[in-house]
């Protein structure tokens, strides 16, 4: 912390009390902290005695007096709230790393291996589960993460870092912070903003790619784990392995739920931003496998699969640079972007089919099993998120679906109303038995009016140009009557995308959460939605608030 840069009164005296003539050097501003708290302590003392005493504003009237009496001036002003600021900043840093608990990565990795053994052989004194039975359990999710970065809560991305970095308390997750460094943060916290910023878009998903790459590379941490606690137990049979035990998620940019600041273009931009990280991280892995292992038998494939990943990252990358020109509107530039898309469809890749089998016969062909093991966990990720670092969901508000049918079913009413009620449902479940795809493209989608239809023929150009296989959650805000879910499944059937779709109600209304399990009963009276689950083989529900 520096020193206060002014002279102050000297010692004994208050502030507030009667300014002296005589000054000595200021204090130390932490001194000059432990003081206005026991002053705040002592009006809090006074406020009980007096009921229209309070104790912030009697500390914010002597403030301005010792001001005014320069007993306080600016610049020691400044290096008090510096000085208050870095406290609560280490504080936070402090709760942040009590809530996650243990954050070394050799510590976890090893608490990992534990339970991942325990998995394979539950009782020490037998020998392992069957294969089978080992599969099932790590080729599974059991625990999904989202990833988000809702202005509400944001602090600018510097400090941000600064704040993870101090409560992680390890210099890139490999080694603890000594002394020095964990004050070289503070100090460099103590001259950071911590203002929320004006977020964009933009700014939001680089916060929130940022986390995500992260966690990407906690969870290939994790499978490689899994890999090698199943070549112990299973020698044999461990290659085929493909663990999937956390699902990663994000819905940065794909939120159509009250705002007015995304467009389709923003949209199709950062799916494709998630696709080409994707893309550069495998790349990266290949190149770096290459470097240290350059005479494997697995070397010829390994090169073939580092080539098509140069290949499809240009490709999107030029999508990208298309897109950025984009807008709402018709246009040459609109064009452009489509032209990219459907041109560069396959050097882009659009599934991770061929990349997969190319990684099982690298994984048989390589003689190393520590380079057989990282082959196998970069498969686990393509095969777990397809062309993303996450899986997609989308959102938007059951207000906008029932806007974009309302001519179709003659909606005149709130769906719940319940003289109508049942002919609404009747009429949804007639369009879904008649309802026929039909063929969309982006000037289709620049043209339609509907927020609702305009989404789903955005899902169309993703599933046909970005990613053909990935599954995509369509979470539906304030759903509250299964009026809501047909709507929805009629039109994924309507633009071909109810084979992605996992639709989802978020049910947040009190009404909502009162009567979910009957809007559920009633969707699955619909035989055309009871086909979709089926198919899907799960009905994925939210609870509670979004934010």
């Amino acid at each position: 912390m520096r020193p206060a840069l002014v002279a102050k009164v000297q010692d004994g005296t208050k502030i507030g009390a009667p300014a002296v003539a005589l000054v000595e050097p200021a204090r130390d501003t932490a001194e000059l902290h432990r003081e206005l708290r026991a002053s705040l302590d002592e009006y809090r003392l006074g406020a009980d005695a007096d009921p229209f005493g309070n104790p912030i504003l009697r500390m914010a009237l002597e403030l301005t007096r010792a001001g005014d009496r320069n007993e306080l001036p600016p610049d020691e002003l400044e290096d008090l709230v510096r000085h208050m600021t870095v406290q609560a900043f280490a504080r936070r840093a402090e709760r942040v790393r009590a809530y996650a608990g243990e954050t070394g990565i050799a510590a976890n990795q090893a608490r990992f291996r534990v339970l991942v053994s325990r998995l394979a052989r539950p009782d020490p004194g037998d020998g392992p589960i069957p294969f089978e039975q080992f599969r099932a359990l790590v080729e599974r999710f059991h625990y999904g993460v989202v990833f988000t970065a809702h202005p509400t809560f944001s602090m600018p991305h510097a400090s941000g870092r600064l704040l993870a970095k101090l409560a992680s308390g390890a210099e890139g997750g490999s080694r603890p912070l000594n002394e020095a460094e964990a004050e070289e943060i503070l100090a460099q916290a103590s001259v950071a903003s911590h203002r929320p910023p004006n977020v964009t878009l933009a700014d939001e998903f680089s916060s929130a790619l940022d986390a995500i790459g992260h966690g990407v590379e906690a969870m290939e941490r994790l499978h490689a784990i899994v890999l090698e606690v199943a070549r112990e137990f299973y020698p044999g049979e461990w290659k085929s392995l493909v663990p999937r035990l956390v699902s990663l998620a994000s819905w940065v940019g794909y939120d159509h739920d009250g705002r007015s600041d995304i467009g389709w273009a923003d949209t199709l931009r950062i799916r494709l931003k998630s696709k080409h990280a994707q893309l550069v991280r495998q790349s990266g892995h290949c190149a770096a496998l290459l470097a240290e292992y350059p005479q494997p038998k697995a070397v010829s494939t390994l090169e073939l699969i580092e080539s098509l990943l140069a290949l499809a990252t240009k490709q999107v990358e030029l999508q990208i640079e298309a897109s950025e020109s984009a807008d709402r509107t018709a246009g040459e530039r609109s064009r452009l972007f489509a032209r990219q898309l459907v041109q560069g469809r396959d050097h882009a890749l659009t599934d991770v089919n061929r990349i997969v089998r190319l990684l099982a016969r690298a994984i048989d062909e390589a003689d190393d099993p520590q380079l057989a093991i990282r082959l196998a966990t970069m498969r686990a990720a393509l095969w777990g998120t397809g062309l993303g670092l996450t899986h997609t969901h989308f959102r938007l508000n059951a207000t906008q679906l029932h806007n974009a049918i309302r001519h179709q079913i003659g909606l005149e009413t709130s769906p719940n109303d319940p003289r109508r009620r049942h002919s609404y449902l009747n009429r949804i479940n007639e369009l879904l038995e008649q309802s026929v795809p039909v063929t969309v493209n982006l000037g289709s989608l620049i043209e339609e009016k509907s927020s609702a239809k305009r989404m789903f023929m955005m899902l169309a150009q993703l599933a046909k140009h970005i990613d053909a296989e990935t599954p995509i959650r369509f979470l539906i805000a304030e759903t509250e009557n299964a009026l809501t879910l047909l709507v929805a499944l009629h039109f994924a059937r309507l633009f071909n995308v109810d084979h992605l779709l996992e639709i989802s109600p978020l049910f947040e209304t009190e009404d909502a959460l009162t009567r979910g399990d009957t809007v559920i009963e009633e969707a699955l009276k619909s035989p055309q939605f009871r086909d979709y689950v089926r198919r899907m083989g799960r009905l994925t529900i939210q609870f509670g608030y979004s934010d």
